[in-house]
């Protein structure tokens, strides 16, 4: 028996929309309960060091937009808070998705796990 998570967290999804020109958009952002989890390093190798890190959104499976989409949401574009703080908005693209199932019992998605990838939020607004 799953149990059931509590999303602390909120992010807006932004689902991308073409303009009159071709040119890929943002549309209106759908906020969405989650749980935001973020881990960074410190890596060196081949004479360089750098920060690395992974960053994870846990997205509740009943989700209205998630089912309407049918958790494809690879490409969209997701802000979030990190940690509740107000003035730290985050710009990520969802680089990947699973949606975790309960196959022996139920049959439905308990929730989806989305992996992410720092971007600027300029670069998609004209």
């Amino acid at each position: 028996m799953n149990e059931d998570l509590i999303f602390r967290d909120t992010c807006d999804i932004y689902a991308p929309t073409v303009d009159e020109y071709g040119t890929e958009q943002l549309g209106s952002p759908t906020s969405v309960p989650c749980l935001y989890v973020q881990t960074t390093a410190y890596a060196h190798g081949a004479s360089r060091d750098e920060i690395v890190g992974v960053s994870k959104l846990v997205l509740p499976g009943s989700h209205q937009f998630l089912t309407a989409h049918a958790y494809r949401l690879e490409e969209m574009i997701v802000q979030v808070n990190p940690f509740g703080n107000i003035g730290a908005a985050q710009t990520f693209k969802i680089t990947s998705v699973t949606p975790v199932r309960d196959l022996l019992l139920f049959n439905t998605v308990h929730h989806v796990e989305c992996e992410l990838k720092k971007v600027e939020l300029a670069a998609y607004v004209s």
